[in-house]
């Protein structure tokens, strides 16, 4: 359990790109990929924050949650998804992958938002998102890849 304390601080100082890395230790059995740490960090939340799509396919493919939740303790109880912090920290293409592999932007953070409001608010007022982006997104937000009746509350 301590290699797994010890690469979760690895992994939100840094260690995070180094796709070899995280490959070796999942094949190894040394990194759970749901694993959360004492402040509700996940390798994914981790990866997708800092916009890593070769370390969140790999999390994925190896079982990683994309719905886990962040904070399940009392000093940090956001409920932030990785979907939504792809999305906070500017990561679009991070966002369109964690949804082409099931993330659901319908869950809601402690504060009550979903991935979808932020989404509106990213498209009217941030210039660094594509017509594309806003587009492939939109099929999963509005478009019928995913419905409000299908979505885990």
């Amino acid at each position: 359990m301590d290699s797994i304390v010890n690469v979760s601080g690895s992994l939100r100082s840094g260690f995070h790109t180094k796709i070899e890395t995280v490959q070796d230790l999942l094949e190894k059995g040394e990194l759970d990929p749901n694993y959360m740490d004492s402040v509700g960090y996940t390798p994914l939340l981790i990866a997708s924050d800092k916009g890593c799509n070769e370390v969140v396919i790999l999390l994925l493919d190896h079982g990683a949650d994309p719905n886990l939740r962040r904070g399940l303790n009392r000093f940090e109880d956001s409920k932030y998804t990785p979907l939504m912090v792809s999305l906070n920290s500017q990561h679009f293409s991070t966002a369109l992958l964690l949804l082409e592999r099931g993330a659901d932007p319908f869950l809601k953070c402690k504060r009550g938002s979903t991935f979808c409001g932020r989404f509106e608010f990213f498209k009217q007022y941030n210039s660094e998102i594509t017509d594309e982006q806003i587009e492939e997104i939109e099929k999963y937000v509005n478009g019928g890849l995913l419905t409000k009746s299908a979505s885990k509350k």
